[in-house]
C-alpha cells in the first residue's frame, strides 16, 4: 500500500512509497481503511523544522507523519468484535493509552505520527469523512481547553484579518487584528469593560503569551494549546531550552497547557457539542493524497481558514 514517509529531514524530502498491507490482527485490533487525514503544525514541525528534534532522535527507518484521521473497518479481531463491526466509520485519538485526565509524560510517547500507533473511538453519524478527520487534535484540545475546570458560554475571540469576517459570520461576538493591533491585550480589556477574558485559548507561544497575560480576568484561565512563533522564549540563547508556553503544554500545568485531549473526552465531545445540532466543521482545502507535500507546503503558508486535509481513499 502506498505511504508517505519522512526522516525528519524536510518537507521536500518527504517521500511517496510502498509499506507492507497488514496480514494477520491481534484478537483486540481491528484494522481500518484511511479515507481522510487531516494537518496540524505540529505534523509540519515534525517534518520540517527540527523543533521536535531535541525531544525525538530522528528516526533510522522512515516513519508515515500525520495524527488526525478518519476511515472505515474493513477487518475486526476476536475480542474487538464485541465494540466494532466490520463497516463502522471511525476517527482516531491522538494517544492509545490517553483514556482520562492530564496529559502525563508517559502519554506524550505514545502519540501518534510520533512515535506510535493509536485508537479509535465512533465518527458522528452525519460528518464526511473530510470534517471527521479533523477531529482528534484541533476538536478535541479545543473542547479540553474550553471545559477543563470551567462551564462554556464565554464569548470567543478572533484575531485575523481576511478570517475575522468569516469569524463574525459564524458567531464570533469579538475579533481583534493582531496585525495592525499589537498590544491586542487592551482591546480585550476595553470589550470586556476593564474585566479581561474568563478563558483564554493561548496558541502564539512566546510571542502572544505576555499578550494574554495581560487581559485574562481574575482568577479566569488561559489553556496553552500550541507554540506557532516557537518553541523558546526571544531571550533563550538556545533553541532547545524550552519556553515557558512549551513548558506548560508538556507539564499540563496551572495556567492550564493543554496537549490535545484524553479518549473520555473525545467520546464525550460529539454528542454535547456536534450531533444535537449537526454543525459542520471547517474544512479549508482537500488535497489528493500525491499532492500532500503541496498540502503540508499551503499549510506552513498560514492562509488556510480551518483545517487541511488530505483524501486518501
Amino acid at each position: 500500500m502506498e505511504q508517505w514517509t519522512t526522516l525528519m529531514d524536510g518537507i521536500d524530502n518527504l517521500v511517496l512509497d510502498t509499506g507492507p498491507e497488514p496480514t494477520e490482527l491481534d484478537d483486540d485490533q481491528v484494522f481500518v481503511k484511511i479515507n481522510c487525514v487531516s494537518l496540524n503544525y505540529r505534523d509540519s514541525k515534525i517534518i520540517d523544522d527540527g523543533d521536535f528534534r531535541s525531544k525525538y532522535k530522528p528516526p533510522s527507518e522512515r516513519i508515515v507523519p500525520v495524527s488526525d484521521a478518519s476511515g472505515a473497518i474493513i477487518k475486526v479481531g476476536k475480542h474487538a468484535a464485541s465494540q466494532w463491526r466490520v463497516g463502522d466509520r471511525i476517527v482516531n485519538t491522538i494517544r492509545a493509552n490517553h483514556l482520562t485526565g492530564p496529559t502525563r509524560r508517559d502519554l506524550v510517547s505514545d502519540g501518534i505520527g510520533i512515535p506510535g500507533p493509536g485508537v479509535l473511538t465512533d465518527l458522528p453519524y452525519y460528518m464526511s469523512f473530510e470534517e471527521a478527520s479533523t477531529l482528534p487534535i484541533a476538536a478535541v484540545t479545543a473542547w479540553t481547553a474550553l471545559n477543563w475546570d470551567q462551564p462554556i458560554g464565554n464569548p470567543i475571540v478572533w484575531r485575523d484579518v481576511v478570517k475575522l469576517e468569516r469569524a463574525r459570520k459564524i458567531g464570533a461576538d469579538y475579533t481583534i487584528n493582531y496585525n495592525t493591533t499589537s498590544g491586542w491585550g487592551v482591546e480585550v480589556l476595553c470589550f470586556t469593560n476593564g474585566n479581561g477574558a474568563d478563558i483564554i485559548v493561548e496558541n502564539g507561544g512566546p510571542a502572544t503569551l505576555d499578550q494574554s497575560l495581560s487581559c485574562v480576568a481574575p482568577g479566569g484561565n488561559i489553556s496553552v494549546v500550541g507554540s506557532l512563533s516557537g518553541i523558546a522564549d526571544g531571550d533563550s540563547k538556545q533553541k532547545s531550552e524550552l519556553g515557558l508556553g512549551m513548558k506548560l503544554i508538556l507539564r499540563n500545568a496551572a495556567l492550564k497547557g493543554i496537549n490535545a485531549g484524553p479518549k473520555d473526552r473525545m467520546e464525550e465531545m460529539p454528542n454535547i457539542v456536534y450531533i444535537g445540532k449537526e454543525i459542520h466543521l471547517i474544512v479549508d482545502r482537500v488535497f489528493d493524497f500525491k499532492a500532500a507535500k503541496e498540502a503540508f507546503k499551503y499549510l506552513y503558508n498560514g492562509s488556510h481558514f480551518g483545517k487541511v486535509v488530505i483524501k486518501v481513499a
